[in-house]
């Protein structure tokens, strides 16, 4: 555990742990306003994914209970596949961040135009449909790069 937790970052871990002294481990951290992460992989992870602000199953041979709990699941026993969930994560956010602020904006200005007679309905319509479209392709082409 002590290993995993250097190679992975965590600021703090306990090992030997029974299931219900996770889970309560787990909600001691969340009372303290603290964020958490747990990562198992068995029926008795179950109860601490589930209660953890994000949940991780790891695992190919994970239980479904443990998949069911996660938020996260890493269909593979690589513990290095969670700094790459995370990464993906990050960009997933920064990639849907820009996507809404651009959509916002241009609906925002269409709608404004609008009220003052300067944009026509084909300005709204493209407001509308174009880009979300615009959203979409932009999002599938920002995360094919790697």
């Amino acid at each position: 555990v002590a290993r995993v937790a250097t190679v992975t970052g965590a600021d703090s871990w306990r090992a030997g742990l029974l299931p219900t002294d996770k889970q309560d481990e787990i909600k001691r951290l969340e009372s303290q306003g603290k964020r958490t992460a747990f990562v198992g992989d068995g029926i008795n992870d179950a109860p601490a994914i589930a209660a953890a602000s994000v949940g991780v199953s790891m695992g190919a041979m994970g239980t479904d209970i443990a998949m069911q709990s996660a938020d996260v699941v890493i269909a593979t026993d690589r513990i290095d596949k969670l700094n790459e969930a995370i990464r993906l994560a990050n960009r997933v956010k920064r990639v849907v961040t820009a996507n809404i602020t651009f959509a916002l904006g241009v609906k925002a200005t269409v709608m404004i135009l609008g009220a003052f007679g300067v944009a026509t309905l084909w300005a709204a319509v493209f407001a509308d449909t174009g880009v979300t479209l615009i959203t979409v392709i932009a999002t599938l082409l920002a995360l094919q790069k790697k």
